[in-house]
């Protein structure tokens, strides 16, 4: 994030694929770029041409779950919503709605990837989850995030209670 024309070491190798809808000209030379996710790829090669990076990426299948039994998939979709209701109740940036919205899924990629892209998450956590292509990583991952986000909320609300105690 740092390096303004970085080379190939200096890139994830795993990211989206994406399609350009729109693009709109803003004030101050500023670009907004409407784009829409097609999956994830991996980075084979970049090359620098004058006026622009030409690359190379494989498309990579989504792991949508076929090889997991279907008794470990419905224990993972109830841990799943259990963290996350247990989330949304620490954190008051998630909506009722988005909580009903989410708690509706039933399939595990589809929770997964809800989950996920409506987090508000730093870029490395973004991109941990992003790499993670198997669909059991994914998941894991994110049961740990949602677990260590729970607790840190918690934490967090009995240092403002002291505090407020305290001030009191």
């Amino acid at each position: 994030i740092d390096e303004n024309e970085p080379n190939m070491e200096g890139l994830y190798r795993i990211g989206c694929v994406a399609t350009v809808k729109q693009v709109i000209k803003l004030p101050n030379n500023i670009l907004r770029v409407l784009v829409e996710g097609e999956g994830r790829g991996e980075l084979e090669t970049i090359k620098e041409e004058e006026e622009y990076i030409l690359s190379e990426v494989s498309i990579l299948e989504e792991d949508t779950g076929t090889h997991i039994p279907q008794s470990q998939q419905e224990a993972m979709v109830r841990n799943l919503k259990e963290l996350f209701s247990s989330y949304s109740n620490e954190n008051y940036k998630v909506g009722k709605e988005l909580l009903k919205q989410i708690l509706e899924y039933d399939d595990l990629q589809k929770l997964v990837d809800q989950i996920i892209s409506n987090l508000s998450l730093h870029f490395e956590q973004k991109q941990s989850m992003l790499s993670a292509v198997s669909l059991e990583e994914r998941y894991e991952l994110l049961a740990v995030l949602l677990s260590n986000e729970t607790e840190i909320f918690k934490i967090k609300k009995e240092l403002q209670t002291k505090i407020k105690e305290k001030v009191d």
